[in-house]
């Protein structure tokens, strides 16, 4: 993917640093343990059948990478890769048209530094078991954007191995929106929520530069 990415960014390359890594070799052991359980007719024969084509289901590559984002986002910090004091992971298909892009082509927001930042259709009613969110894909926080001052990515990535660790004990796995929302429960405090309107009512979830930019 690199010489696609440069080519992309050619004219951008001042603004532009790419690191590679093998997520196959690098966490060899985590993707055997996800495809295990992808495969396991026991945790396959509790997803809802209108959901069993989803890829967090059966594509381990897919789970791993986006069970690493908090891990991957604080690499960068520690690899000194930002000079911003808030960091955003922000999925790679979400600039998909100028509509989502703000004007001004800058992105500020007084996002609180002492909150971890995350985007959710609505709200978590804490008496829902999480294994009943995951085998009918129901969606609370959105997996596609998270926000927080570069001190508390560690933080986060603490917590997302934290409630992995916990899906393994269950025989399940999730993507990043399953451990969002785990991590979120494990320590609500830390959290601040956005509420963003659910798209299967029609509206669009590729707001975030415009909805929260004090500069858009």
């Amino acid at each position: 993917m690199v010489k696609r990415i440069l080519q992309y960014r050619k004219d951008k390359l001042d603004r532009t640093k790419i690191v590679i890594i093998e997520p196959r070799i690098e966490f060899s052991e985590m993707r055997n343990q996800i495809l295990k359980i992808q495969q396991d007719p026991n945790f396959q024969n509790k997803i809802h059948p209108m959901q069993i084509k989803n890829p967090e289901y059966w594509n381990p590559d897919y789970v791993l990478i986006t069970n690493l984002k908090a891990y991957l986002t604080n690499l960068v910090i520690k690899n000194n890769m930002v000079t911003n004091d808030m960091v955003a992971w922000i999925d790679f298909g979400y600039c998909r048209d100028s509509d989502s892009i703000p004007s001004s082509k800058k992105w500020e927001y007084s996002f609180n530094p002492e909150k971890i930042h995350m985007f959710n259709y609505k709200d978590y009613l804490f008496d829902i078991r999480i294994e009943d969110v995951i085998v009918t894909n129901n969606v609370y926080i959105l997996g596609a954007k998270v926000v927080a001052h570069k001190n508390l990515w560690a933080k986060m990535a603490e917590l997302m191995q934290l409630s992995y660790q916990r899906l393994q004990k269950y025989n399940m796995v999730d993507d990043d929106q399953g451990l969002w929302l785990m991590s979120y429960i494990l320590k609500p405090e830390l959290f601040e929520l956005h509420k963003i309107l659910d798209p299967q009512y029609g509206h669009n979830p590729f707001v975030l530069f415009q909805e929260f930019n004090d500069k858009a």
